[in-house]
């Protein structure tokens, strides 16, 4: 019924229900986690529902998002990942600052249809990570790209075939270039390196140059058809 109590961590947490949306997401979410470290998602919402896959996830049901009682049940201080989608922008907020308090060091997604709340929240909550709706981009891109939209979905679509997922360099220290690793990437795992976030700026560098300096912590950003887990860096430089 979801008023009981859960004992976990490291795990995923979904706040906010939206119907067909959020089920596509549990089922992404579960499509990824099939291809790489083993998590449990628990959903968490106040709308009067039912957990929409028993026995598949955990379900928490609270009266608000911010209320200490009902989100200590769902272990918000212990996730690892922390997905906020409300139908409302202003309660999406709100949960987000609650959640960052609770746990500023889980990696928090907030969904919003209004750019300038991410911004607002970006401003007091830096490592929050804002996603806007990007249809009307889409719909433009499509306009003179003809096929673009069924190429960027499949691109964020695991359970599609190819699509792009990241790996954090770590190569004990050692710096590199994109030259010395783009060629051993797509010959040993077949994968095409497409961006590099920096590790210093958080900067993205997207169809880097040959040249572009690789740092120890850096996230690489690759399409292929499943998740590399590991990486033997070395083979990769030979």
């Amino acid at each position: 019924m979801g008023y009981k109590s859960l004992h976990v961590q490291n795990h995923i947490l979904v706040i906010g229900w939206n119907q067909q949306r959020t089920l596509l997401l549990l089922n992404l979410l579960l499509t990824e986690l099939n291809q790489g470290e083993k998590k449990q998602i628990v959903l968490c919402a106040t709308k009067d529902v039912e957990n929409p896959l028993p026995d598949i996830i955990e379900f928490i049901k609270v009266r608000v998002f911010n209320d200490q009682d009902d989100m200590n049940r769902a272990c918000v201080d212990k996730a690892s990942t922390i997905i906020i989608d409300t139908p409302l922008d202003d309660v999406t907020m709100t949960t987000a600052l609650y959640c960052f308090k609770q746990n500023p060091a889980a990696h928090i997604i907030a969904y919003f249809t209004d750019e300038s709340l991410s911004a607002l929240l970006k401003s007091h909550c830096p490592s929050i990570e804002c996603t806007p709706s990007v249809s009307v981009e889409m719909l433009a891109k499509a306009a003179m790209d003809p096929g673009s939209s069924v190429l960027h979905q499949q691109l964020l679509n695991a359970a599609r075939g190819t699509t792009q997922y990241s790996i954090v360099y770590s190569e004990n220290g050692r710096a590199t270039t994109v030259d010395s690793i783009f060629n051993g990437l797509k010959k040993h795992h077949n994968a095409t390196l497409i961006g590099v976030k920096s590790a210093e700026s958080g900067e993205m560098v997207l169809n880097p140059g040959l040249n572009v300096s690789i740092e120890p912590g850096c996230i690489l950003y690759y399409i292929s058809e499943t998740r590399i887990k590991s990486v033997d860096w070395q083979v990769l430089y030979v």
